[in-house]
């Protein structure tokens, strides 16, 4: 069994209080460095790539360089999801084992404070023109929510000033390897009064996650811990993965039959994975 990618929180701190993440963080705090050893091992059986993303913001993690040693040791790539706002070292980020960095850049126009704001941008965007002048191959995704609010249409337009741009889509290259992708909302919250007991999801198929606190779940969206599988301090990944409620909602998606209460009620599911077919 092999996954696209595995998410793993190295902590659900972020130094942000955005209205579209609902979910309440600094609950679990930061994975040990030992845990991480552990869990990296055990994902190199399973995947090439890491993303460092549930809750949590890793550039917060003083120590990142320390993470990233292990995860290269586990010849290990991977990926980074930051709103940008602790971006303060370029040369570590555009070297092994990271393969791309995602910023949220929603997350920024979440700032009250314009100067703070940007900052922010600033260093971003100085970040994208370095990477650019040393040819580096690292990815560079600038996301964004397709909303019509006010922040979005003040955040494109910054944008297009900065990159030079008379109108804006999805997946527009910006410079050598780095675009900028428009993400269609979807409720974090899963607050969803409609019940479908049939549809498809990539959860446990592609990808799943593991919080800082060790905890394995089916998908990235279950930020709050709802579907723990099992905890990665006493089990091995393998027992998890293989284990009987693993394996009922796997198969349960592969059969477009919903298995769990929290996944009938997933936005993000009906939005983008239903009309998924599983040859």
């Amino acid at each position: 069994m092999r996954f696209q990618k595995i998410y793993i929180e190295l902590s659900d701190i972020c130094g942000l209080k955005c209205q579209f993440c609902p979910s309440i963080k600094g609950r679990r705090g930061t994975m040990s460095l030992s845990l991480f050893s552990k869990i990296a091992l055990d994902c190199a059986k399973f995947t090439k790539l890491i993303a460092l993303h549930i809750l949590g913001d890793p550039l917060k993690i003083k120590n990142l360089k320390d993470y990233l040693l292990i995860a290269k040791k586990c010849n290990l790539k991977v990926e980074i999801t930051t709103s940008g706002i602790y971006l303060d070292e370029f040369d570590f980020l555009l070297e092994s084992p990271i393969k791309q960095v995602n910023f949220s850049l929603d997350a920024i126009m979440e700032i009250e404070s314009r100067e703070s704001r940007d900052i922010a941008f600033n260093k971003i965007f100085k970040f994208c023109r370095y990477k650019d002048s040393i040819n580096s191959d690292i990815f560079i995704n600038l996301r964004i929510q397709n909303r019509t609010a006010p922040k979005t249409l003040e955040l494109k337009n910054i944008l297009k000033q900065e990159f030079g741009l008379s109108h804006l889509s999805s997946n527009i290259r910006v410079g050598k390897k780095t675009i900028i992708t428009f993400r269609e909302p979807f409720l974090w919250n899963l607050d969803n009064d409609k019940i479908a007991n049939k549809g498809f999801c990539y959860g446990l198929i592609s990808h799943f996650g593991i919080l800082s606190n060790g905890s394995v779940v089916p998908c990235c969206i279950d930020a709050d811990g709802d579907i723990i599988l099992g905890n990665l301090k006493s089990q091995s990944l393998d027992d998890i993965l293989y284990g009987d409620r693993a394996i009922s909602i796997r198969n349960g998606f592969k059969n477009k039959v919903i298995i769990e209460q929290k996944c009938l009620k997933c936005n993000y599911r009906e939005q983008f994975n239903n009309n998924i077919v599983i040859k």
